[in-house]
């Protein structure tokens, strides 16, 4: 069946489906690599494991959601959604090359753990600022399905609330202890959150693709 989004293209709703169900296996694929590589590696950090490979597959069927959103938004596709969705998506982007030149650095290396030699400044900037997109990213798509008449609440606050928790980590260790600060410092464990939102727009995406059938 094809809908006609409010920006004028054509979308079939069997691929919009997929592209929820994309995002949902992609989010938690991503959330366990992420969880137990420490279980695994130790706290050590690591430039590169196999877990990376993972997380590299995780985050491309994220990617793959992104299409999904807009058909699914409909009319309320509007300046603060295409803002949101393309800074989610430019952070995604980003992060995606870090995890591919991860994976390129373990396939360098025979598939064996390559702990970290050092902090590479580049790197460092390059995961900063793709993290900060897709989670101010996704915060403005939190906005955008607040504001909705059939409002998706609970898909809209966690995709909100990805984007509060990392300002919560600037906050005093008065406000927020150090018991629950280090936890979501430690590995990637802050963008937890976020993945957790995503699977839940996820299954937004495919549950409103199944109402068109």
């Amino acid at each position: 069946m094809v809908r006609r989004r409010a920006s004028g293209s054509r979308v079939n709703s069997t691929t919009i489906a997929w592209c929820g169900i994309s995002a949902i296996l992609g989010a938690f694929c991503w959330i366990a690599s992420s969880l137990l590589e420490p279980v695994v590696f130790g706290t050590r950090p690591y430039d590169a494991t196999v877990f990376d490979v993972f997380r590299l597959l995780g985050w491309t069927l994220m990617i793959g959601g992104v299409i999904g959103v807009p058909a699914t938004l409909g009319d309320q596709y509007e300046r603060i959604s295409r803002i949101g969705l393309g800074v989610v998506a430019s952070g995604m982007v980003l992060t995606a090359g870090l995890h591919v030149r991860a994976v390129t650095v373990l396939v360098s290396a025979g598939f064996r753990a390559v702990p970290a030699t050092g902090e590479n400044t580049l790197v460092l900037i390059a995961a900063y600022g793709g993290y900060s997109l897709v989670v101010v990213g996704a915060g403005l798509l939190g906005i955008a399905l607040w504001r909705e008449p059939d409002r998706p609440t609970i898909t809209a606050v966690l995709l909100i609330f990805a984007a509060v928790l990392p300002v919560g980590m600037l906050l005093p260790y008065d406000v927020l202890p150090a018991a629950l600060r280090m936890p979501l410092l430690q590995s990637n464990n802050l963008l937890v959150p976020f993945e957790v939102a995503w699977a839940a727009l996820g299954v937004l995406v495919h549950r409103r693709a199944r109402r068109r059938d």
